[in-house]
């Protein structure tokens, strides 16, 4: 998502996403909670935690049964922050425009921890992350894995999405839909010369793409039954669904950390303290994530 505005839109559309906490199917996936769980201790009565690029919550929810004496969510969507405050009651919020985080507040939390968020504020943001840590504290982050199995879905949907841009599909289709009320011979004819085209490409259909691909094939194989507007309008909307779809994938593919990235990240003046692997899910055989961590040891500074 290039924008704050595409954020708010996404939140707002989505109030309780966990998109990316959930299989295809619509079920939790367990391998987050069970990380988050044996990583987070639970003496934490007496702690603080903050989740940044928090979105509605979805984290703390994890880990939910952690009794933290403040529990905090940073986020740029005000959309998002309000999705939180009703998901986790017990949480307070900071509104984060900016891609530099709030050193004098994240100084103050005995616990940092993102999931697939932080990436999107770019490797500089991760990197000067101790410099942003009390002495003592932890900062505990699963993040997008350029190349993983995450990475690679989005990639391929967004490159199914790139080939309807490509071709014009969306214009080419209203083109042939008003042709339903003018000359019915010509818009058979292309119809039929449009979705042969489109059955040409079918490997490169994926999600949204073959979501629009199968749609259109009903609508213009069975144009009699639709009103006129109504044809008009699904692909409209749907141009403009599938264009926020798209920048939202392409921000994912974008924010990705590449093993460069990493180094980048670990390397320098606490190199020692920093923590990182690939995370794997059950029956998956790309990583998902990296597991990037970092303890502010006393004498960080020092060393």
């Amino acid at each position: 998502m290039g924008t704050i505005d595409d954020w708010n839109q996404y939140w707002k559309e989505n109030p309780d996403s966990k998109v990316l906490f959930t299989e295809d199917n619509g079920k939790s996936i367990s391998d987050f909670e069970q990380f988050w769980s044996q990583n987070i201790p639970n003496d934490t009565e007496m702690q603080s935690v903050i989740d940044i690029a928090c979105g509605a919550g979805a984290l703390f929810q994890s880990f939910g049964d952690k009794p933290f004496n403040r529990k905090v969510g940073l986020d740029c969507s005000t959309d998002a922050l309000n999705s939180l405050k009703k998901n986790v009651p017990d949480a307070q919020v900071i509104l984060n425009k900016t891609s530099n985080l709030p050193k004098e507040k994240l100084l103050e939390f005995d616990f940092i921890v993102s999931q697939f968020g932080i990436e999107y504020l770019g490797v500089d943001a991760i990197k000067n992350m101790p410099t942003m840590m009390k002495e003592g504290s932890k900062f505990i982050a699963l993040c997008h894995y350029k190349d993983g199995h995450i990475y690679s879905r989005y990639k391929r949907e967004k490159e199914g999405m790139e080939s309807l841009f490509e071709i014009h599909a969306f214009e080419n289709a209203l083109q042939i839909a008003n042709l339903v009320a003018t000359d019915t011979n010509a818009y058979e004819k292309r119809a039929k010369q449009y979705l042969s085209h489109l059955s040409t490409l079918d490997n490169k259909w994926c999600a949204g793409s073959l979501h629009f691909v199968n749609g259109i094939k009903q609508l213009f194989l069975s144009y009699k039954q639709y009103a006129h507007s109504d044809i008009l309008a699904w692909i409209k909307g749907f141009e403009q669904q599938l264009g926020t779809i798209y920048r939202r994938v392409s921000a994912i593919c974008d924010v990705a950390l590449s093993t460069s990235d990493i180094k980048q990240i670990t390397s320098g003046k606490y190199s020692d303290s920093w923590g990182v692997r690939p995370f794997l899910l059950k029956n998956k055989e790309l990583p998902v994530a990296w597991d990037l961590r970092f303890n502010k040891r006393v004498n960080n500074e020092k060393a």
